[in-house]
């Protein structure tokens, strides 16, 4: 990792195209992101702090004093624990994916939109992971 200010500096606007794969003419499709550096990871991140405060408030109001527990042995349980960290990630994804390239519909490329990517991440649920990785990678967004 280079700890040059500068450079460190330069990362929060500094953008890294994640490709994914390539279209049948050999030009690569992919995810322009921003990383951990950037304003709007800090938003997201602020964003999962403010949900977590507001569920750990509303399981506090909901068990009226008594202990709240989760109970993560049930499917009900570890269901909650899954779409919690699920949703949390898609909240880095949304902010931090800030356009994409090579992705078409039909000859023409197709235009970048938060909805049309929550779509195409249902319909290919693998790249969430490889999205969210590239995002947390500080060396994507280091040049020099």
């Amino acid at each position: 990792m280079n700890f040059d200010l500068d450079a460190i500096e330069l990362s929060a606007s500094a953008t890294f195209d994640l490709v994914i794969g390539h279209n049948e003419d050999k030009t690569p499709a992919g995810f322009r992101i921003v990383g951990t550096a950037s304003d709007e990871y800090a938003a997201a991140a602020r964003r999962i702090e403010l949900l977590n405060v507001k569920e750990a408030a509303a399981r506090s109001k909901a068990d009226e004093g008594k202990a709240s527990e989760l109970d993560m042995t049930t499917d009900d349980g570890a269901s909650q624990v899954v779409d919690s960290t699920d949703t949390r990630r898609m909240i880095i994804i949304e902010a931090c994916v800030v356009g994409w390239f090579g992705m078409r519909r039909g000859a023409a490329e197709a235009e970048f939109t938060v909805d049309g990517l929550r779509r195409l991440l249902t319909l290919r649920p693998l790249w969430v992971r490889k999205i969210s990785d590239a995002i947390e990678n500080d060396a994507n967004f280091m040049k020099g």
